[in-house]
């Protein structure tokens, strides 16, 4: 097992705790989050139940083979909100949506009582977020339109698989070069200003914590 894959397992262990039976759970994205789910898996053959809520066609598949059952909607909160990320800082500002579900990654975060991130050591960013390009989820609708107002904002910017990466929403992505984000928040609101851009994968007002997978165990973050 490499660095990165220890680091993982060490963090999904971690959050794992923070698991209890009945819970109605946010699921993420991505391979990190996966490690997570595999152990959440170990547990409920032990006879763990819970619910979820999948924030990708693939999580809710993998999440329905291991026996969670999932959810459309929800009354109220979520108890707990589990998933990845690709890059965060010491301001736990968070760049997401490497895998394209940036959109329902959000609206679970922000429908979740509390929220984990899981990380290994290589996502951590002290200096600030920008080293990852942030990735936009956009319409279909005239997209080079909506990528050049993009453009504008200092970044260099490209159709993610020339435009034939699709979202499980049936939109497209782009992915933004900006360098170090000096100021995340202020740089999420204008690019959600901008027709055409339905989510962009920076998290800068999301209560959450952030479980880092280290050498010597885990490294808690919280904001």
């Amino acid at each position: 097992m490499g660095n990165a894959a220890a680091e993982k397992e060490i963090a999904s262990r971690e959050a794992l705790k923070l698991v209890r039976d009945g819970m109605t759970l946010g699921l993420g994205t991505g391979t990190t989050f996966e490690v997570f789910l595999r152990l959440l898996g170990e547990k409920m053959q032990e006879g763990l139940r819970v619910r979820g809520v999948a924030s990708s066609t693939r999580t809710a598949k993998l999440a329905a083979g291991i026996g969670i059952e999932i959810l459309e909607e929800v009354d109220g909160k979520l108890d707990l909100d589990v998933d990845g990320t690709d890059e965060f800082d010491d301001r736990i500002f968070l760049i997401k949506g490497g895998g394209g579900a940036l959109l329902r990654e959000k609206i679970i975060a922000r429908s979740s009582r509390a929220v984990c991130i899981i990380a290994d050591s290589s996502k951590y960013n002290p200096s600030g977020i920008g080293r990852y390009p942030l990735p936009v989820e956009i319409s279909p609708f005239l997209p080079e339109t909506t990528l050049k107002e993009l453009q504008k904002l200092g970044a260099r910017c490209s159709l993610r698989g020339e435009g034939k990466f699709i979202t499980d929403n049936g939109n497209l992505i782009v992915d933004c070069e900006f360098g170090t984000i000096a100021n995340p928040e202020m740089t999420e609101s204008r690019i959600k200003n901008i027709p055409g851009v339905l989510e962009v994968g920076l998290f800068t007002s999301i209560n959450c914590e952030v479980y880092m997978g280290t050498k010597d165990g885990v490294r808690i973050f919280r904001r």
